[in-house]
């Protein structure tokens, strides 16, 4: 009897190794030459078809945008009106306030022990955190959250200041426009006016801000942004129901995957990279002649979207402008054909997966109260974090622009902006702000190729205008 059970334990296990060889063996069958070529070519001809949709609505975009930025008049006229932009005012003005009067009577900000701290981190680590104590609590104690930060105090007017900008930033992005527009208004002109007072001691009395500002206002979770409302936009915002907005979302659906959302105007950059060389951002010493100014607009914490750094100390590559991998920090893989080795081409890697150049152990996150600066060597290499759909905080809200030396000091390049002392950004009209939004958006655009969250429909004139 043991016999026979065995005898039938033993036969059925042969079958059922004959039947998964069978299967295995249909699984293991080679792709031919000819149908590796054909999906390879329907590959090729499917990325084609994204990449022109992309391009069409990314072209709708970039050709009205172009329009304003050359001053076109039926371009141009219809954003300057004061009152078009009141809705989103929060309290700010527009050329009510004059910039820069009594501010040469103002007691400084920035003391010189904090010009002296600031200056020693950009010597040792490239970086450092300017931190708002609004609270005036700061205290010389050893810090668990990094090294030693100067530490300063905006004021209760200035705080004021912060908490507009922040709801107009914030009302901005509900309606449909960029957060950078928000540099329409005076208030965040007053701040830049008073940053002058931090860099000049590093750059020169006589440095120049560039024209290239920018402003961001994440959003709390993508995967939530594509299940509630996939275009990134409030619905209170999509009245306008024109054939221009009708053609851009379908096209912006198609391009956007059940796991990932396209990138918005005005959410991070999560890509790590550097802003500049070291040779087009730097002294042959090796001290700055650009800084790359960054300002929390709100509380900036680690789970809402905080800047990381790689202090320069820790960057092998950081002198090295001629070296090949100096700019090319990162790059994500999708697109990429990096299988060839593997047994099947079928086997692609994740598309959210980024290869990195440099040693991730040692980046810093570098969270910071509202109100608080930080400054970088352009060529350091950064990336913003994105806001955790579980973070206890807003999602974070940031203006960044760059300061550099004078003409004097170091020659202007082709690839800078246009070039601001302190004096003319007191002088410079509302036509002269929103054609600098303008071309900020159109220098990050590869940032967010969709233009999502950006409703195109804004930029059209109203009727009766």
């Amino acid at each position: 009897m043991m016999m026979n059970i065995a005898n039938i334990h033993l036969e059925n296990n042969t079958e059922i190794d004959q039947s998964t060889s069978k299967k295995n063996g249909k699984k293991k069958k080679k792709e031919s030459k000819k149908e590796a070529k054909k999906r390879l070519n329907e590959e090729r001809r499917a990325n084609k078809r994204k990449k022109k949709e992309k391009n069409q609505v990314s072209n709708m975009y970039i050709t009205q945008l172009e329009k304003i930025v050359s001053r076109n008049p039926e371009a141009i006229k219809p954003l300057l009106a004061v009152n078009k932009w009141e809705k989103y005012a929060c309290g700010n003005t527009m050329m009510g306030l004059s910039l820069g009067e009594g501010t040469s009577s103002m007691s400084s900000l920035f003391n010189e022990k904090l010009h002296q701290l600031v200056a020693k981190n950009l010597t040792t680590r490239g970086c450092t955190i300017v931190k708002n104590d609004c609270l005036k609590t700061a205290a010389e104690t050893p810090s668990l959250y990094g090294p030693p930060n100067p530490t300063f105090s905006w004021g209760k007017e200035y705080d004021e200041i912060l908490r507009r900008i922040d709801a107009s930033m914030e009302s901005l992005k509900l309606a449909g426009w960029p957060p950078v527009f928000v540099f329409l208004f005076d208030e965040p002109w007053l701040l830049i006016d008073r940053m002058f007072e931090l860099v000049s001691p590093i750059l020169g009395k006589d440095c120049l801000l560039e024209s290239s500002m920018y402003g961001w206002a994440l959003s709390r979770s993508k995967a939530a942004a594509v299940a509630n409302n996939i275009d990134g936009v409030d619905e209170a915002t999509t009245t306008n129901t024109t054939t221009i907005n009708t053609t851009i979302n379908n096209a912006q659906k198609k391009n956007v995957s059940s796991s990932t959302a396209e990138a918005e105007v005005g959410g991070n950059f999560p890509l790590p990279h550097r802003d500049n060389s070291f040779e087009e951002a730097n002294f042959l010493d090796g001290s700055p002649s650009h800084l790359s100014t960054w300002m929390c607009v709100n509380d900036v914490g680690l789970t809402n979207g905080c800047m990381h750094i790689l202090p320069k100390d820790a960057d092998e590559r950081f002198y090295m402008s001629n070296d090949y991998w100096h700019e090319r920090v990162a790059y994500q893989t999708a697109g990429l054909n990096l299988n060839q080795k593997l047994p099947t081409r079928k086997i692609k890697p994740p598309s959210e997966q980024v290869i990195l150049n440099f040693p991730l152990d040692k980046v810093m996150p570098m969270p910071a109260p509202r109100g608080s600066i930080l400054l970088w060597q352009p060529n350091c290499i950064h990336w913003g974090s994105s806001c955790s759909s579980s973070s206890h905080l807003p999602p974070r809200k940031s203006l960044a622009m760059t300061f550099r030396c004078s003409a004097s000091k170091r020659p202007i390049s082709n690839f800078e902006r246009n070039l601001m002392t302190r004096d003319e950004i007191h002088s410079l009209t509302i036509e002269d702000r929103l054609v600098m939004i303008v071309e900020s958006i159109l220098m990050y655009a590869k940032w967010f190729p969709s233009f999502k969250a950006f409703d195109l429909a804004l930029l059209q004139p109203e009727k009766g205008e």
